[in-house]
């Protein structure tokens, strides 16, 4: 290579250096956002017909009185709750979420939000979300947004790495003479294969390709030192040009008894081409999930009955499957919720309408009506739920089937 190229590619790196320390030095001092977010509402609320009653429901109240319920917004001016001709999509995000226990599992749903100017062509941003659960910590997969040019530079590295694998092959192609162990098979036939080619071969090729084999696994990491699709990672999306990125995550994981509280936290580091850690992203702050189970519904009213008591205690720690094999023959409350637990609908029902009538009955069957998609039977059994007891309004937040209609038809005041 001549001296002046030599000088001019000197210079471009240094160039090059100089821009990347600029640019993580304005990170450094502006702190751009990267965290976890919970999306409150991304909805569009379509034109309301109120002549036609569309998107509104006629419901049965307190002692029989007719309830119109329909979706609604809050007058700016007034502050009260009003329909309206036409909503506008809205996006609020909050920092807890309740979300429900459903048959041994959870959904953890959130959004990891990245800033634009945390992004450059030449690097990759990675990011680690991490559960805490209690005194356990747990590693999600990680996300990656790569550059365009960082992609090319992995792409390259794997190109390198495939010619390295080549050579190795076509030396052991010339590790034996063919051409002479052919001639000698035709002259001596009572010589051994194995002793002819240790005869005929060239030990140099032998050598070398033992050499690069054993090698081999360096070589990747220095030709490859950031592989695509890495194990444990979620997500690699390669973006040509800077701009906000925004990914849903989804992540469910098994209940456990007594397992109340859940939190996300987010962590990340800027990295180029050559593997190397160019900047640390402080760990954002905390979004919390409180989890809330059907087997908090159990009845705990005091019996003697040793065995009932067990199944109980069994409900309440969400091992549904034990408690409903001692709770079923009792055919009460506690055994209805032993089978809506487990996704027994149809049994859970057909029980619950046979027992006299309560606020925890009528509650359980407002939860089947909204799984049913039952709107209007749901919004029904939820008010008179709450007409009998008051608690219930608040526990409505914590089951998704119940928490839908309230945010739909704005149960919160009635």
């Amino acid at each position: 290579m001549k001296p002046s190229i030599i000088l001019l590619c000197a210079a471009a790196a240094v160039c090059c250096s100089c821009a990347v320390r600029t640019k993580i030095r304005s990170i450094s001092e502006t702190k751009p956002t990267a965290g976890v977010f919970l999306p409150e509402m991304e909805e569009r609320v379509d034109t309301l017909d109120l002549s036609s009653g569309k998107d509104s429901l006629v419901v049965m109240g307190e002692n029989g009185r007719r309830l119109i319920i329909m979706r609604a917004v809050k007058d700016e001016q007034t502050g009260e709750m009003v329909a309206t001709e036409q909503l506008r999509p809205a996006i609020l995000t909050a920092r807890f979420r309740n979300v429900a226990e459903r048959y041994g599992s959870i959904n953890l749903e959130f959004r990891i939000m990245v800033s634009d100017t945390l992004q450059d062509p030449s690097w990759q941003l990675r990011f680690s979300p991490v559960m805490y659960a209690g005194a356990d910590t747990v590693q999600l997969e990680q996300l990656y947004i790569t550059g365009a040019d960082f992609r090319n530079a992995q792409l390259h590295g794997y190109e390198k790495y495939s010619h390295y694998l080549d050579g190795i092959r076509r030396d052991s192609l010339l590790i034996i003479d063919r051409a002479q162990l052919e001639s000698f098979y035709g002259r001596r036939m009572y010589v051994s294969p194995e002793e002819a080619e240790r005869h005929f071969s060239r030990e140099y090729y032998r050598r070398r390709a033992e050499r690069h084999r054993a090698q081999s696994g360096q070589y990747f990491e220095k030709c490859v030192p950031a592989p695509i699709g890495s194990s444990g990672v979620r997500v690699d999306s390669v973006l040509s040009s800077a701009q906000m990125f925004a990914y849903d995550y989804l992540q469910t994981i098994d209940a456990r008894p007594g397992l109340r509280k859940l939190q996300v936290r987010l962590s990340g580091g800027i990295f180029s081409a050559d593997g190397q850690k160019l900047y640390d992203i402080a760990e954002s702050d905390p979004i919390t999930f409180y989890i809330s189970s059907t087997g908090g519904l159990a009845d705990t009213t005091a019996v003697a009955d040793t065995a009932y008591r067990r199944g109980v205690s069994l409900l309440q720690a969400q091992k549904y499957r034990e408690a409903l094999a001692v709770l079923s023959p009792y055919k009460d409350i506690n055994a209805a919720i032993a089978y809506l637990s487990l996704g027994y609908n149809a049994t859970a029902k057909a029980l619950l309408e046979a027992l006299p009538e309560s606020p925890r009955s009528l509650y359980c069957l407002a939860i089947l009506a909204g799984r049913e998609g039952d709107e209007r039977r749901a919004v029904e059994y939820y008010l008179r739920a709450v007409s009998g007891e008051g608690t219930y309004r608040f526990r409505g937040n914590l089951d998704p089937e119940i928490a839908a209609i309230i945010r739909k038809y704005d149960l919160q005041d009635y």
